[in-house]
């Protein structure tokens, strides 16, 4: 990931970044009134197999604020096409990209960079 550009804009502060090839627009905007499934307080660990209301929160918040290049299917599963999602998110923000949601890759699709 690299930083391209930084501009200010009605008191956002914007960030290009070029993150897997993908150049991308982010804003440093708390993303929890984005997505609805669940309450920004519920962060369970997650992974390969899971199903629910908290695996619909993360792929609503890859699709709505990351810039992942796929647009997930909301379904609930948290299938390959969803950890493929997820370690976009974790390479993209620096941290362990092990397809897990827990606490780390909670906090950065919620306050991350991309």
């Amino acid at each position: 990931m690299r930083r391209i550009t930084r501009s200010a804009a009605n008191g956002v502060i914007s960030v290009a970044l070029v993150c897997g090839g993908v150049a991308a627009t982010t804003q440093t905007a708390h993303a929890g009134g984005v997505c609805s499934y669940t309450a920004i307080s519920y962060r369970p660990v997650l992974s390969i197999g899971d199903q629910g209301a908290a695996v619909k929160q993360v792929q609503c918040l890859i699709n709505k604020v990351s810039f992942y290049p796929t647009q997930l299917v909301e379904d609930g599963v948290f299938g390959a096409a969803t950890r493929s999602g997820v370690q976009y998110v974790q390479r993209c923000n620096r941290i362990t990209a092990d397809g897990i949601v827990g606490p780390d890759t909670w906090t950065k699709l919620y306050y991350g960079t991309c």
